[in-house]
C-alpha cells in the first residue's frame, strides 16, 4: 500500500483500486494551525515528534487531517508549541 498526501487528504492505492480519505474540516483546520505554529517556530516535523515522543509519520497525519488528535496529545502539543487551546480552534485572522 502506497499513501500520497493530496488536497487535505490521503491517496491510498491497493492494487488497482485508489481511495482518497478527505479529513474532517475540523481535524484539517486543527492540523493546519499545527503546522502553522511548528513553522513559525522553525522547527521540522521530525523535532516537533521527538520532543513529543511520537513518531514523524502521526506529525504529518495531524497537520493534514488525516488523524484526529485527541485531547490529551493536543494540550502536550500545546504546551510544547507555547500557544493556549484555544490557539488551535481560533479562525485565521486577515489583515485588510
Amino acid at each position: 500500500m502506497k499513501n500520497e498526501v493530496e488536497d487535505m487528504g490521503v491517496r491510498i492505492r491497493q492494487g488497482s483500486n485508489i481511495y482518497l480519505l478527505r479529513a474532517a474540516p475540523l481535524d484539517a483546520h486543527i492540523g493546519g494551525q499545527i503546522k502553522a505554529r511548528r513553522t513559525e517556530l522553525g522547527l521540522t516535523s521530525k523535532q516537533l515528534a521527538t520532543a513529543l515522543r511520537l513518531p514523524d509519520a502521526r506529525i504529518a497525519a495531524y497537520e493534514i487531517g488525516s488523524q484526529h488528535i485527541g485531547p490529551e496529545e493536543l494540550s502536550q502539543m500545546a504546551q510544547t508549541l507555547g500557544v493556549n487551546l484555544a490557539y488551535f480552534y481560533a479562525e485565521p485572522s486577515f489583515s485588510p
